[in-house]
């Protein structure tokens, strides 16, 4: 039922109701020692946990949308287990020689699955599912303006095995003590991606109910305004239909193996020398069923490692996209053809890493100080999930199937758009739909359409380099002064090189002077496939901070710890598909972008990572409460009473950070520089309709038709406020009173709109007397807009672009708990625990919109949670 009965749910939403998120977690340890000599010792430990998550109100992207109470729609439930057993065997050779023989086992299930669970939902609602696909499937625009029918997530499933063995073994020879063993591990992994839109997906946005505009000139097939709902077409059941092509799961191979010798030498009671090597192998992907694809630089060809037969046998393949591809003139060739491995990447074999350290007492006596350093290089594997959330995507894999007559040509039975509006609909959702969609039924596969993701073949090994230097002191009994400087250096991190992508009409035009074709002609590399990005290892990390850190170990009731940390951290990509993609230049204006990868690279993605705060305080605690025996309140307690109050701890931890936002980069206007007012000016925020409270916190970019002026203005605002940068045509401060048909720039307000001058390759921004807005237009002009279709960190109208972040608003947060532990008799505890998650209730602040504004309406924080624990031991 509606909390608000008397709002109308087609205008705005009328139910609010907790977003519940309950969580169940349990685990269970078996643990055995046991002393076979005085020279062997082994311990086995067995542990089992389950973690089972319903997250309510949930839909794709975060999107809050009341849950069904079938359980159906809109509600997330990751769920795994976990099982982990570890076996050591400590071995004493002589009393200078001993070793350790390690020996685990691990399996990992986890789902992002929908709170359904593993069943085909389409086929109970009777809708299609040509994939049998176990999720619900997404039913939108059904006529509410806030609402849709989704499952909650995309449905992924992570399932590994993991067997490890290490062989530790340690030697003291005079001052010498040596390290030295090996790893061997084995890894079997399956990985279902993303299967998105595998269900199907309904949508109800069909002009069914839309009455035929009779003014319709010939040929076109318009709806009356203002009439028409979708809701209407929900209730009669008239949906259009497709449904996406994923791949099955990635059954991935990989071992590890890797052998370390050091050399821990004490040169004099003060110098103690870290001197050691280690060598790692870690395997390239390794798909068992040979079902990854790659791909030929050279010969525009796709890689098989199997055939396109046993690709359809495996799921991964629909045999009708497979023959569309091929009608395309898409090529495949083998991995010999191509000249890489069977597994597609070459192996790294000689990755060594060095280990050197050292630890010096400066000086002695009761409150000594020490000096400690070190350098050390690591490698680490690949990530499977950053490189295969592209490459499941890659051709032959995707492509749509599809049933919207809508859309014309062969989808529609007169081969004329919006069918549905002018025919007795013939499937009705859930009566007949059930076949509407069928594995022959593919769709859109079209010159510059296919997708090629593949994995650089000569991949090095990602790997960091850390050095550190650290000074201590004891300043006073039990407590240090630290402090200590860390250098990080990533290389090889992976990133996406996109070769083929088509530019802008704007950068086609000022590149070429011509006017635009169809976008797969502009392609630089290829006109039969569509974007092609090779995942390789070319990006970079740099970080240097420093740390001041107070210590007192525990003593006199009470511990404490608090540092500091001041990091200056930048990267150019390690995020995988996420960001830090390099272009070609192609989509680029001339002289845009360096002509040299690694200058292009450094020019695009190198810059601040705002994720890791510039300056941060992080504190913890723990204390004995005055109370009880012995203490400063119920000093002289005895029995129940003392049992009651003394004994209290009082524990807790909090963190303060600095935070950067990002400057927009979708105006290219004048540059008027950037202000940060720190929430000085409230503002009322009115340009959606309803007001909602604020803080100004930047000069961002608000129209001056909404600056303190009426009606859906921003009210508060200085009065000689100037955005940072506005679009190169930005909106008068009278443009409610000019009359469109008396300007011509009435309709480009508020635009990036430029007017190229082709035979010049030139470009001027749009003015009322430029030759593109005369009459019937001027040739060899083009009216466009500016954009060059990507995400443009540092564009040429931005004379600050070099720094592109700028300080928002601190943060802080602090959690606090109350325990005790309570003696049953000699064998048995039981622990009481008082937790307070953000124990002041601060809502926190958000950062500020691209606008400038901190809007008031949500918090920073999750607001405070009290939690009560009882754990019994015996």
């Amino acid at each position: 039922m509606p909390t608000f009965p008397d709002v109308n749910p087609f205008v705005d939403n009328n139910w609010y109701g907790l977003g519940t998120d309950n969580q169940n977690q349990n685990t269970s340890t078996l643990r055995l020692d046991h002393q076979f000599s005085q020279k062997d010792q082994v311990f086995f430990r067995y542990t089992h946990g389950t973690n089972v998550d319903l997250v309510y109100n949930n839909g794709i992207n975060g999107n809050t949308w009341p849950s069904t109470t079938d359980g159906f729609f809109n509600v997330y439930a990751p769920t795994g287990h976990t099982d982990d057993g570890v076996v050591s065997w400590t071995h004493t050779y002589s009393p200078t020689f001993f070793g350790e023989t390690l020996f685990t086992y691990s399996r990992d299930y986890h789902i992002e699955g929908p709170g359904s669970g593993i069943q085909n939902i389409a086929s109970q609602l009777g809708l299609p599912n040509p994939f049998n696909a176990a999720q619900p499937p997404p039913i939108v625009d059904i006529g509410l303006p806030n609402f849709n029918y989704e499952c909650g997530c995309f449905l992924n499933i992570a399932r590994a095995k993991v067997w490890d063995w290490h062989e530790n073994l340690t030697k003291t020879i005079g001052r010498h003590t040596l390290q030295f063993g090996g790893t061997i591990q084995y890894e079997h992994d399956y990985t279902l991606p993303d299967q998105q839109y595998t269900s199907g997906y309904e949508d109800f946005g069909t002009l069914a109910t839309s009455l035929y505009d009779t003014h319709n000139a010939p040929g076109s097939y318009n709806p009356t305004p203002n009439t028409g709902s979708d809701a209407a077409n929900f209730y009669l059941g008239v949906a259009s239909y497709l449904a996406y092509a994923n791949r099955q799961a990635y059954l991935n191979y990989v071992s590890e193996k890797a052998l370390y010798f050091q050399d821990n030498f004490r040169v004099n009671p003060r110098l103690t020398l870290n001197l050691g090597v280690r060598w790692e192998y870690n395997s390239p992907a390794n798909l068992s069923d040979k079902s990854l694809t790659g791909f030929d630089y050279n010969t525009h060809a796709v890689v098989l490692q199997t055939s396109i037969d046993n690709l359809v046998r495996l799921g991964d393949v629909v045999p009708q996209i497979a023959a569309d591809y091929a009608a395309l003139g898409v090529k495949y060739e083998t991995p010999a053809q191509a000249g890489v491995p069977a597994n597609l990447v070459h192996p790294n074999y000689h990755d060594f890493s060095p280990r050197l350290g050292f630890a010096y007492r400066l000086t002695e006596g009761q409150h000594y100080s020490v000096l400690r350093g070190g350098y050390g290089r690591y490698y680490y594997p690949d990530s499977l999930r950053l490189w295969n959330g592209d490459n499941q995507f890659s051709v032959p894999v995707s492509g749509t199937l599809q049933n919207d007559p809508n859309l014309g040509g062969v989808l529609s039975p007169d081969g004329n758009l919006n069918y549905l509006l002018r025919s007795v609909p013939t499937i009705i959702a859930g009566q007949n739909s059930q076949n509407a969609i069928s594995l022959d039924q593919a769709v859109g596969i079209a010159p510059g359409k296919g997708y090629v993701a593949w994995l650089d073949p000569h991949s090095p090994s990602s790997h960091a380099d850390m050095w550190n230097l650290t000074y201590e002191k004891e300043i006073a009994t039990s407590t240090a002064l630290s402090l200590k400087y860390v250098g990080t250096h990533g290389a090889n991190m992976p990133q996406y090189y996109s070769i083929n992508d088509a530019p802008s009409d704007f950068a086609w035009m000022v590149n070429t002077g011509q006017a635009p074709i169809p976008g797969y002609l502009e392609q630089p590399y290829d006109q039969v496939l569509g974007q092609v990005q090779q995942y390789r290892k070319t990006g970079w990390s740099n970080d240097n901070s420093f740390q001041v850190e107070l210590q007192h170990q525990y003593s006199k009731a009470y511990a404490f710890q608090v540092f500091y940390v001041f990091s200056n951290a930048f990267r150019a990509a390690g995020d995988g598909w996420r960001a830090d993609y390099v272009w070609s230049p192609n989509v680029f204006l001339p002289g845009m972008l360096p002509s040299d990868y690694q200058k292009a690279d450094r020019y695009l993605n190198y810059q601040r990572d705002t994720s890791i705060p510039k300056h941060s305080v992080k504190w913890n605690w723990v204390g004995d409460l005055p109370f009880g025996r012995g203490k400063r309140f119920g000093g002289n307690a005895h029995g129940f009473l003392n049992a009651l109050i003394g004994g209290w701890q009082f524990a807790g931890d909090g963190a303060w950070y600095s935070r950067y936002f990002n400057l927009p980069t979708g105006n290219y206007g004048d540059f008027n520089g950037v202000q940060v007012y720190d929430k000085k000016n409230s503002v009322l925020d009115c340009r959606s309709g309803q007001c909602v409270a604020g803080s100004l916190w930047w000069n961002g970019y608000i129209a001056a038709n909404k600056v303190n002026q009426s009606p859906n203005g921003v009210y508060g605002l200085p009065s000689n406020y100037t955005p940072f940068q506005t679009p190169l045509i930005p909106v008068p401060a009278n443009y409610n009173q000019i009359d469109p048909n008396q300007d011509p720039l009435f309709a480009y307000y508020g635009s990036n709109s430029v007017c190229v001058n082709l035979a010049s390759k030139t470009y001027q921004t749009l003015t009322a007397n430029s030759p593109c807005l005369a009459t019937g237009g001027t040739l060899g002009y083009q009216l466009t807009g500016a954009e060059i279709g990507l995400p443009w960190p540092k564009n040429i109208w931005n004379p600050q672009s070099s720094n592109k972040h700028f300080p928002g608003p601190n943060e802080w947060n602090m959690d606090a708990s109350l325990f005790k532990e309570f003696s049953i008799g000699e064998r048995a505890r039981l622990r009481f625990n008082m937790d307070f998650f953000n124990v002041f209730n601060r809502p926190g602040t958000t950062m500020p919109s691209s606008s400038g504004i901190i809007t008031k309406q949500v918090s920073d924080n999750l607001p405070r949670v009290m939690q009560m624990t009882l754990r019994l031991s015996w």
